[in-house]
């Protein structure tokens, strides 16, 4: 029975972490179709464009994916029915009201025409609307519509440019159609919260006596900050690079960089498909139970151990070979590049396990002043590496702020509670006298 168990929870992974590599199987070639039709030059302006986009949206989904797996995981249908209807409402405001100030920024940072930032901008209420959707399936603990829900984006970005090679459009033109499949992805996002809100008022547990109380729901709002401030602070040391060279040197160097960061989010995706698609739900359930967690975050490390291993040896050795092969001579610069930044993998990737079990109030909050710091610190040393050593000394300010990270949350997971065992040596059996 119990192993009748163990191996349908380990098909459902398989599909849940099969789904995301599809995924960003699908985003990698959306990204070498981009480079390789339009150029270093305008790939690296797409590149800083969706990185501006996407530092802006955790703020603006307010946390509220967490927050829904929180009380979903405690059983909470009223609380989840709340964060639905105020993602329903808030976060398409919010984003339309900040659409114009990006896009003038974008224009005048990057100096770019007005019109390509704001069809850009029409992702943001997706980008934002999404990972919402995605919480209602991670807490309905709907394996195969969480698998389905992955491929959703990346391929309404895939059919974008595909269109835009088929018919030999412009750069203009493509983010023209990139920008209708934005706005289907929100349509459809806004469209799944809906239908699970409509489904929980149906059930008694979900409707409220009276008409929701405003201090509810500013409850729900400083609830979800500390959720999307972790993730805001997390992009500003993995994104903001892109976004400084393009506005300290050029739009080809962020371009450069931005290839060398699709190699490295390959590395990452099983781990993050793993433990923020698949296993997310349960560490929530885990923090509910007393030493759960405590016996299963060794686990996740020592499985990831040599995964690091691997993977940043691969890196360094084939930099050359996978840069040229998928992208071609015009992206020779983000060879060397690729080989730094491979050496931040192994802090990423023990860092990221970590940061997966961090989501209790006092988790998140030690997460949070983590990642500030971190977030100060690289973009101080960006400041100072980037105008000496140019493409380099991003990804140095990278490699040593996730460094820094990993301590920070090794630190954090202990303040919480989580003990790493002691490795003692057992005592050998005293020898039998006489």
């Amino acid at each position: 029975m119990f192993c009748g168990r163990g191996l349908a929870g380990g098909l459902r992974a398989l599909v849940v972490v099969g789904a995301t590599g599809a995924g960003a199987g699908i985003g990698f070639v959306t990204a070498l179709l981009i480079g390789r039709t339009f150029g270093p030059q305008d790939y690296g302006l797409f590149a800083t464009l969706m990185a501006t986009l996407a530092l802006a949206v955790p703020l603006l989904s307010l946390g509220m994916d967490r927050l829904l797996l929180r009380y979903a995981a405690r059983g909470a249908q009223q609380e989840v029915h709340q964060i639905l209807g105020l993602s329903c409402r808030l976060v398409p405001v919010l984003c339309l009201a900040l659409l114009p100030g990006l896009a003038l920024w974008g224009s005048w940072a990057y100096g770019v025409d007005l019109l390509l930032t704001v069809l850009a901008g029409a992702w943001l209420p997706g980008m934002a609307l999404y990972p919402i959707a995605l919480g209602v399936f991670q807490a309905r603990h709907r394996e195969l519509a969480v698998a389905g829900w992955s491929l959703l984006a990346p391929v309404a970005r895939l059919a974008a440019i595909g269109a835009a090679v088929v018919l030999g459009s412009s750069f203009a033109v493509f983010l023209g159609v990139f920008a209708l499949a934005g706005l289907v992805v929100a349509g459809a996002s806004l469209w799944v919260l809906l239908g699970y809100r409509s489904r929980l008022r149906t059930l008694r547990a979900a409707v409220a006596e009276g008409p929701q109380r405003v201090s509810g729901l500013r409850d729900r709002l400083i609830e979800g900050l500390p959720f999307a401030a972790s993730a805001a602070l997390f992009l500003v040391y993995y994104q903001i690079d892109v976004v400084m060279l393009a506005a300290m040197i050029e739009t080809e160097a962020a371009g450069f960089y931005s290839v060398a960061l699709l190699f490295l989010a390959a590395v990452y995706l099983p781990q993050q498909a793993f433990f923020q698609r698949f296993l997310l739900a349960r560490i929530y359930r885990w923090w509910e139970q007393p030493g759960r967690v405590g016996r299963r975050l060794p686990q996740a490390l020592a499985g990831v151990a040599p995964y690091a291993v691997v993977a940043t040896v691969v890196l360094v050795a084939g930099a050359e070979y996978g840069v040229m092969l998928a992208f071609g001579d015009a992206y020779q610069a983000a060879v060397p590049v690729l080989a730094v930044l491979a050496w931040a993998v192994p802090f990423r990737l023990f860092a990221g396990t970590i940061s997966a079990f961090l989501v209790t109030p006092d988790g998140i909050r030690s997460k949070v002043r983590a990642q500030l710091v971190v977030a100060v610190l690289n973009v101080l040393l960006n400041l100072w590496w980037i105008p000496a050593l140019g493409i380099t000394g991003a990804a140095l300010a990278t490699i040593v702020s996730e460094a820094v990270l990993l301590a920070l949350y090794a630190r954090a997971i202990r303040n919480v509670g989580v003990h790493w065992p002691a490795l003692r040596r057992r005592p050998r059996p005293s020898a039998r006298i006489g």
